[in-house]
Formats: C-alpha cells, sequence, structure tokens
C-alpha cells in the first residue's frame, strides 16, 4: 500500500499509528474503454491504537485510464476489519 499513502488515507487521528500492510489486491473490470477502465483496490493493514493492533481495511473503487496510467477518479469505502470478521465468523 506503501507508508506515504498509508498515512494519508488510513490514519484515522493522531493517537493512531500505521503498522503494516497485510495484504493488497486489485481486480479489474473486462472492458472495452481502456480510458475508463473500472478498478477495485482493496488492502487489509494495521494500525496501532490505544496500545493495541488493530486491523482496519479499505477498498477503492477506481476509474483508471489504462493509455496514460492514472487515475480518473475514485470512490474510497472503509470500515474496520473486526467487524466484518465478527459478522463472518472468521476465525483470524
Amino acid at each position: 500500500m506503501g507508508s506515504k499513502f498509508a498515512n494519508f488515507w488510513v490514519i484515522p487521528n493522531h493517537d493512531t499509528q500505521y503498522v503494516k500492510n497485510d495484504f493488497t489486491n486489485c481486480y479489474f473490470a473486462n472492458s472495452n474503454d481502456i480510458y475508463h477502465m473500472k478498478c477495485v483496490a482493496y488492502a487489509q493493514y494495521q494500525v496501532k491504537e490505544a496500545g493495541q493492533s488493530v486491523p482496519c481495511s479499505i477498498m477503492l473503487l477506481i476509474d483508471y485510464d489504462l493509455s496514460e496510467q492514472k487515475v480518473n477518479n475514485f470512490d474510497i469505502v472503509t470500515f474496520l476489519t473486526n467487524d466484518v470478521l465478527d459478522y463472518t465468523g472468521s476465525n483470524l
């Protein structure tokens, strides 16, 4: 995910510290328009908050220009991973 990106986007407050990136996945839609390719990028990472490591996630919905290799536009979807893990019954 990169520390510059992480420190800019995922740190909710000054008492929270970025710890590490667990994984990042990126998926491109099947499209004939290389100037407006739809992409979903998902990253799970950890922050330290109140002395504890907290897993978090961020998902970006991206309109990407493959010819220029640049982002045209994006939307951010964020949530705490613990909420998702509790809901799905994951043993992580």
